[in-house]
């Protein structure tokens, strides 16, 4: 049985492969991987010098470690490396994850969720999410320092976590055979999903510039409030 989606041939699979969207996309998979790999390798390191100290503190102490205590000590590194690798799987990202998923983390969970829908979009959307995925790329940094509790974070959540979803899993419950068809004079389910798309890339790009222009104004305000004191310090030692 072929593992492929629903409405997706042979040759439409090679062809996002070979396309510059699909080895873009093959990129930054292979760039999460690297990631994960070198996380990974630095918590096993972790563990290996946490477990290396408590055995010297021993020594120090005067305590002779028998050779079954050290095969105790590799088996405790053996298993907690075996913990690492299985909490740092990775993971798929539902529309349900995205919901609960913190604003400050909500670009990254949802470019994974939008890597996992490119086989169900057609391939002329694909050039369209990789847009959308630039604009999370920027938008993340300015979610780091954002207060949940703002307008502007409900936004962004009601974007991402509940708009977006819900857009492509309409396109989804459409049969893939009629996805390209129009019904009635009306676009087809292919346009409506292109368009609700470049809604989706334009809205990002605003809240990313309102974002911008709030951490320029508080930039702005520091400037003059700076600007003022020492003016006035300088003032007052003349």
């Amino acid at each position: 049985m072929s593992d492929l989606p629903p409405g997706t041939t042979q040759a439409q699979a090679m062809i996002r492969r070979v396309s510059p969207e699909g080895r873009a996309l093959a990129e930054r998979e292979r760039r999460r991987r690297r990631e994960r790999a070198n996380k990974m390798a630095l918590r096993y390191a972790g563990v290996a010098v946490v477990i290396v100290a408590v055995l010297v503190l021993i020594g120090l102490a005067g305590i002779k470690l028998s050779p079954s205590a050290l095969g105790l000590a590799g088996l405790i590194f053996v298993i907690a490396c075996a913990l690492i690798a299985y909490a740092s799987r990775p993971r798929r990202v539902s529309a349900a994850i995205l919901d609960a998923t913190p604003v400050a983390a909500l670009p990254g969970a949802t470019a994974a969720w939008l890597d996992a829908r490119r086989t169900v979009v057609p391939i002329s959307a694909t050039a369209l999410l990789d847009g959308i995925d630039r604009r999370l790329e920027e938008l993340a940094p300015q979610l780091a320092a954002l207060d949940p509790r703002e307008p502007a974070a409900d936004a962004v959540r009601r974007l991402l976590a509940v708009e977006l979803p819900r857009l492509i899993g309409r396109y989804e419950a459409v049969p893939a055979t009629l996805r390209a068809a129009e019904r009635d004079g009306r676009p087809s389910a292919d346009a409506h999903l292109m368009n609700g798309l470049v809604v989706v890339d334009r809205e990002i790009a605003r809240l990313t510039d309102e974002l911008a222009r709030g951490d320029f104004d508080a930039l702005a305000t520091q400037d003059r409030f700076l600007a003022l004191k020492y003016d006035a310090d300088d003032m007052s030692a003349d």
